[in-house]
């Protein structure tokens, strides 16, 4: 999927949730464990994904966070992390059985 922000198109895919993971540990540190209903833990998020799926990304966190408030961003990136994550969810699921 691509999102369009400032005017530029970029990728907002992943096919692990493991890897974004791996990066929100690290730009976040231990002071801020991953809470899925704490809107700061789901915008660094997407902001990960953002990195991992762009390479030499030039977006700023900081300006990514005013882009999400300006544009209506932060539904789109949350629909599709949903629906990523339901998809990773369900494929991993079909394994275990």
């Amino acid at each position: 999927m691509k999102v369009t922000i400032k005017g530029q198109e970029y990728n907002f895919t992943f096919d692990s949730v493991w890897g974004p993971m791996y990066l929100y540990e690290e730009v976040a540190g231990e002071k801020m464990p991953f809470n899925p209903r704490k809107t700061a833990c789901l915008h660094l998020l997407f902001y990960c994904i953002l990195l991992r799926s762009n390479p030499g990304l030039d977006l700023t966190l900081e300006e990514f966070l005013i882009q999400m408030l300006l544009k209506n961003l932060k539904n789109i990136m949350m629909n599709l992390n949903i629906k990523y994550l339901g998809e990773l969810i369900f494929k991993q699921n079909m394994k275990d059985i």
